[in-house]
């Protein structure tokens, strides 16, 4: 056993089709693990690489030198016992430490708990010693923050000297001791200093040539982001005067000319540290403490200040709330409620970005506020957030605890403020979880123009379906390892004469799942698709066609018996319409996706899985789901010739998919260089505009396929 420890303005659910952008990549972070407990090994590899860590695996000492050697590894973690020898591990650690220019972040793992462990680790330059059974989250935190820290260039020391009598000579001993030092001639333009240089810390000549240095001091602690700098002044002697501004507050402190370069450095190096424990305590009391996020009353208060940023895009609000917590249907202790929580911090940092406020406002709710994104890419982010956490499993002693969440998102409009938006993002947050059941996690909070343009929208998609304005479009899915079969993906267009309102393909189905007309275009669909198959049949031409099906339809009783009596009706051979359901309805439908599928089993018909892409959740179903095919994620097959991660994850894919027996799709292809590497990977048909764009006639020739 591996040692692993209600307002007016209602708000309307996300398109469950919006694409999530992928996790935060830990590029080049090479991670080597040297342990020998199999199954601590494969838990920890796991963790690691589902946030982006490559992981190699060592079991001797000796390899570990040779990776060491080769200068590519980002941190390592081993255990103090191997079976080398006693505490052999720590020694040929610190060999290694020997032989670098910058020590490497070490980690130490054991059941040794003795002091004689420990100093032999500490000893070996390690930052950090982790005792048997393992605290995987605080492991893995330890190693976020040992590999994401950038490379220190020291503190930056701003010199305000317009004598040209000592900035030259103090530059020059800061320097020495990887301090980088500024000089501003020219005392007036002190603000766009303070904006260019970003300061640690200001030395002040006391006796300017061009201003009274004490009213330029004063100047300085006026600016909100530089009220508590450092600010030392210097001066050939220190007078009364001088002495008194230190003393009330406007100076650090005072140096005199006459002392010695160490002096300087020492007066220099005391008001940074107490201005970095200034720094911690004002960290203190705007963290979270289990978190380490921003708190409540931080959040409110940057709400505050909101309204003085100059935006490009309306400031937005995620509203961000765990629902369960569960593992195998029991509600989890308190320690494993704060372990799910710790994590899922650590996955919403990966999905922000730097412009992003991110905080914990209460016990399970946490506020993502963005300043500087489109109202769509919050959109994605919202659901990458979402798919991401309900993907996750965090394993707790023995346990693998999993949990999901629902997202309210506010905008701040401008006759709104941002406290609104935060209102606005709890009530749509609210929504969300009364939606849960039916599969809509998120939610937006409209305006009551949103409403009425939504409302307008809907009955344009009303009339179209009444007056026969809609036609389906065909695109054919060819074989590039030999086989013929005549497959089409079926797709849902608006003539000209209904879409000039000018609505998009993925708003239109957004619209219609909102206003409930999904249901009557997935049958509609159906119906069309059927009728087109008959009149292909009896001329001999045995088409196939993948029909989408919505996650609405999939909740619908009544939709089985109808499918049942249709095709029936019919005499159309169960095989010839393939239901095709997206990953996504797959994980927030499991239940009825399951019982769908058993019945089409039943009736002889077949099924495609859409969008996919790897994760362990997925990947766990896939074995147990009798899916017929497996439409890889277009995303990924649009990136592979100039992305060689990808390319490696598709390959994977697609051996995994071999491994069930099931056929791989790749839509999208769009060029010849697409198509040679998905031969490679031994995909089994593509589709994409590179063979045909869609078209209203089902005209491929098959028998021309592509075979390379």
């Amino acid at each position: 056993m591996a040692n692993v420890s209600k307002p007016q303005n209602q708000p309307t659910p996300i398109s469950p089709n919006t694409k999530p952008r992928p996790l935060q990549n830990h590029q080049n972070k090479l991670i080597c693990l040297v342990e020998t407990d199999q199954e601590l090994i494969k838990e920890l590899s796991l963790q690691l690489s589902q946030r982006g860590y490559q992981v190699q695996v060592v079991s001797k000492l000796k390899e570990l030198l040779k990776m060491a050697a080769q200068n590519t590894l980002a941190a390592i973690i081993i255990e103090v016992m191997l079976t080398e020898g006693d505490l052999t591990a720590p020694k040929v650690v610190l060999n290694i430490q020997k032989n670098r220019p910058k020590p490497l972040p070490v980690i130490f793992i054991s059941t040794r708990i003795d002091m004689t462990a420990r100093l032999v680790a500490a000893r070996a330059n390690s930052q950090a010693y982790f005792d048997k059974p393992l605290n995987l989250n605080a492991l893995i935190e330890k190693l976020d923050q040992l590999t994401g820290q950038e490379e220190q260039l020291g503190y930056r020391i701003l010199i305000i000297d317009d004598t040209g009598k000592y900035a030259d000579n103090y530059t020059k001993v800061l320097q020495q001791v990887n301090m980088r030092a500024v000089i501003l001639r020219d005392p007036m333009k002190i603000l766009e200093a303070l904006s260019k240089v970003q300061p640690s810390l200001i030395l002040i000549n006391w006796q300017l040539l061009g201003l009274n240095a004490l009213e330029l001091a004063v100047v300085i602690r006026q600016q909100q982001k530089s009220s508590h700098l450092p600010l030392i002044f210097f001066a050939p002697q220190t007078d009364q005067i001088l002495r008194q501004a230190a003393h009330r507050g406007v100076a650090d402190d005072v140096i005199s000319d006459s002392e010695s370069a160490e002096q300087l450095v020492a007066t220099v190096t005391n008001a940074l540290k107490n201005a970095e424990r200034y720094g911690q305590l004002q960290t203190l009391i705007n963290r979270d403490l289990l978190t380490g996020l921003y708190n409540r009353r931080y959040l409110l208060e940057q709400l505050e200040l909101a309204k003085q940023r100059d935006l490009q895009h309306p400031l937005t609000v995620l509203y961000i709330h765990l629902d369960s917590l569960q593992n195998a249907g029991r509600i989890v202790a308190l320690a494993e409620n704060d372990a799910v929580i710790i994590d899922t911090a650590r996955l919403l940092r990966e999905q922000v970005s730097k412009s992003d406020l991110l905080a914990r406002l209460n016990d399970r709710v946490f506020v993502l506020l963005s300043f500087n994104r489109t109202l769509e890419e919050v959109k994605q982010l919202a659901q990458t957030i979402q798919t991401r956490l309900e993907q996750r499993l965090v394993k707790i002693n023995e346990a693998h605890i999993s949990t999901t969440c629902s997202i309210g998102i506010g905008l701040s409009q401008p006759a709104s403020n941002a406290q609104q938006a935060l209102r606005d993002a709890d009530l749509a947050c609210s929504k969300a979880r009364e939606q849960w059941q039916a599969g809509q996690h998120i939610q937006l909070h409209q305006t009551i123009l949103e409403e009425k343009h939504k409302s307008d929208r809907a009955q344009v998609i009303r009339s179209a379906l009444n007056n026969n304005q809609f036609y389906l479009a065909y695109q054919p899915i060819v074989s590039i390892q030999g086989e013929v079969h005549e497959y089409y993906d079926v797709l849902l267009r608006m003539h000209s004469l209904a879409s000039e309102e000018g609505i998009p393909p993925a708003e239109l189905f957004f619209i219609a799942e909102q206003s409930e007309l999904i249901l009557q275009i997935d049958r509609w669909v159906i119906m069309q698709a059927v009728m087109a198959a008959l009149e292909k049949h009896q001329k001999g031409q045995k088409v196939q066609f993948f029909v989408r099906l919505s996650g609405a339809s999939l909740s619908d009783a009544s939709l089985l018996p109808w499918l049942q009596k249709y095709l029936t009706d019919k005499q159309l051979p169960p095989a010839t319409i393939i239901f095709d359901v997206s990953q996504t309805v797959l994980s927030q439908r499991l239940t009825d996706v399951q019982q769908f599928i058993r019945y089409v089993k039943t009736l002889g018909g077949r099924l495609a899985l859409r969008d996919f892409e790897d994760s362990p959740t997925t990947l766990q179903l896939l074995s147990s789901l009798e899916v017929d095919f497996v439409k890889i994620k277009g995303s990924m097959v649009q990136s592979l010739s100039r992305d060689s991660e990808q390319l490696k994850m598709v390959q994977n894919i697609i051996k995994t998919v071999h491994r069930y027996h099931k056929q791989v799709i790749a839509p999208f292809v769009e060029d010849a260089d697409s198509l040679s590497l998905l031969w490679q990977c031994d995909v089994d048909y593509i589709a994409g505009y590179f063979v045909q764009a869609p078209g209203n006639q089902l005209d491929y020739d098959f028998s021309d396929a592509y075979r390379i």
